[in-house]
């Protein structure tokens, strides 16, 4: 499903051709150079991450092309070592105003330890801002509700049918110090349902935190 997904969103990037200034702050392209910490019951992890999006004129100039790319050190309860790797995703992005967001997307982290671990994912998200974007200050709430598919479960053999579930709710705000950049604060509650079996789930709640260079352009 999620292979799938990306499939779809690199054949959109390719035939969606063309740039519109019709996303966040009527900027054709917009950047954004972070990091990321989180903090779960089972796990926590520390990320640099960069995420580009393009805005594009077809089917209408309401789309935007999203992708991005991160690095991450985790270290999980499980593992008596730290899990490094690369992740990255694709995906779309349709603004029903120009305040108002919601974009479908698909990854896949990939990490080197004992044996090669990944996860992939396909997810939902939301976003909703108080002020335009480039307004000087820009609150905003997001929502998310996304698959994961993770390559190292801890058992043996390792059950590779099993998926989480991953719920999404956060709030942020830009801070704009020129006319293009602006410094972003969010933070994220997560919670992540953790099994294939709905009768025997366990919840693995946490915070993501990020703080993030955005710049906008025309």
């Amino acid at each position: 499903m999620t292979k799938m997904i990306v499939f779809v969103c690199a054949i959109a990037a390719m035939c969606f051709a063309g740039t519109a200034s019709a996303i966040d702050g009527g900027a054709a392209t917009i950047d954004t150079l972070g990091v990321e910490g989180t903090s779960f019951n089972h796990a926590g992890s520390v990320a640099g991450t960069f995420g580009t999006e393009v805005a594009v004129t077809v089917p209408t100039d309401d789309w935007a092309i999203l992708a991005g790319v991160s690095y991450r050190s985790a270290d999980p309860d499980w593992s008596n070592e730290k899990l490094e790797g690369w992740g990255g995703d694709l995906g779309i992005k349709y603004y029903f105003t120009r305040l108002t967001s919601l974009a479908l997307l698909g990854g896949m982290e990939q990490y080197d330890a004992l044996a090669s671990k990944n996860v992939t994912t396909a997810s939902l998200a939301f976003k909703q801002r108080l002020l335009p974007a480039r307004a000087g200050v820009s609150p905003f709430v997001d929502a998310g509700f996304g698959l994961r598919f993770p390559d190292y479960v801890p058992t043996d053999p390792a059950d590779h049918s099993n998926h989480d579930y991953v719920i999404k709710l956060g709030a942020g705000c830009d801070f704009m110090f020129t006319d293009t950049l602006a410094l972003m604060f969010g933070v994220n509650y997560n919670t992540i349902l953790e099994s294939l079996n709905l009768s025997n789930m366990s919840k693995n709640d946490g915070w993501t935190g990020t703080l993030a260079i955005v710049g906008y352009w025309d």
